[in-house]
C-alpha cells in the first residue's frame, strides 16, 4: 500500500486480485515488491505480514525485504519474546518496534521502520494480553510533505471473540488526532462472509471514520473456503 505523497487525499492500494500482483507473482518476493513499488519511489510504502514467527521465517524476511522502496514492514504474530535481542532479527536499514506477547506462546505484533522516519510509540496493548482486547502497536510517525501519521499493527487471536469494544474506545482515542491513519492486521474476522463479526467490524471501523480498503481473499488452503481475515484501514 503507497500514500501518495504528490496528494495528500489518494491512498493506492495493491491486493493478491490486482493485475500488477499477476504480472510478477512468478517472482521471488523481493522482486514482485520491487516492481510493485517501482513507480512509487516519493510514496510511504508499508506492507503487511502475518509471520508466525519472525525468528522461524527470520532468512526468508533478510531476502525478501531488502528493497530501498519500502518505508515499514507491520508483522502479526512476531512470535518473539523478551529473551530474544532486536539486534538479532534486525533487517538492514530498519529499526524493530517490538510489543511482544508475555505469559504465553505466539502472538506479538512488530513493526520495522526505515531508521531515518522519525516516530514516537502511541500506544502498545498490555501484555500478557486482556482477554477480550487484540494486541496492537501504534506509533506516529513523520515524513516529509506530510503531516504526522499515525500507523498501527494489530493482531486479534482466534480465542478472542470479542475485541470489538476496546478495538472501537482505542481508535475513538487516537485516530482523531491525525491528517492521516494506516492500520494493518490479523483481525480473525472474515470480511467475506456477512455474519455477526464481520458487520460489527466494519460498524465499528465506520463510525471511527475510517475505511476498509478492498482486498481479495489472503489465505487459501487446500479443502477450505478462501478467508479474507488480513485488513488494511485508512482514514
Amino acid at each position: 500500500m503507497s500514500l501518495n505523497s504528490m496528494d495528500s487525499d489518494v491512498f493506492l492500494s495493491m491486493s493478491s486480485s490486482d493485475d500488477s500482483f499477476h504480472s510478477t507473482s512468478f517472482l521471488p518476493l523481493d522482486k514482485t515488491l520491487d516492481s510493485c513499488f517501482s513507480d512509487c519511489l516519493k510514496n510511504l510504502n508499508v506492507i503487511h505480514i502475518n509471520a508466525q514467527s519472525i525468528p522461524a521465517h527470520y532468512p526468508d524476511m533478510l531476502a525478501s525485504f531488502d528493497s530501498r522502496n519500502i518505508h515499514a514492514i507491520l508483522v502479526s504474530e512476531s512470535w518473539l519474546k523478551t529473551c530474544l535481542p532486536s539486534t538479532s532479527y534486525s533487517l538492514p536499514g530498519f529499526r524493530l518496534i517490538r510489543n511482544d506477547r508475555v505469559g504465553k506462546g505466539g502472538g506479538g505484533v512488530a513493526i520495522y521502520l526505515r531508521s531515518y522516519i522519525p516516530f514516537t510509540v502511541i500506544s502498545m496493548s498490555s501484555q500478557p494480553p486482556l482477554p477480550d482486547a487484540a494486541e496492537h502497536l501504534l506509533v506516529e510517525v513523520l515524513i516529509s510533505h506530510y503531516p504526522k501519521i499515525l500507523l498501527g499493527v494489530f493482531y486479534c487471536p482466534p480465542y478472542v471473540s470479542d475485541y470489538f469494544r476496546s478495538f472501537e474506545s482505542l481508535l475513538e482515542k487516537e485516530v482523531p488526532l491525525y491528517s492521516h491513519s494506516i492500520i494493518f492486521g490479523d483481525f480473525n474476522t472474515c470480511l467475506l462472509k456477512n455474519d455477526y463479526r464481520s458487520k460489527k467490524f466494519l460498524t465499528t471501523v465506520e463510525s471511527c471514520n475510517l475505511s476498509v480498503l478492498p482486498l481479495a481473499a489472503t489465505h487459501y488452503s487446500p479443502g477450505c473456503t478462501p478467508s479474507l481475515l488480513d485488513l488494511i484501514m485508512v482514514s
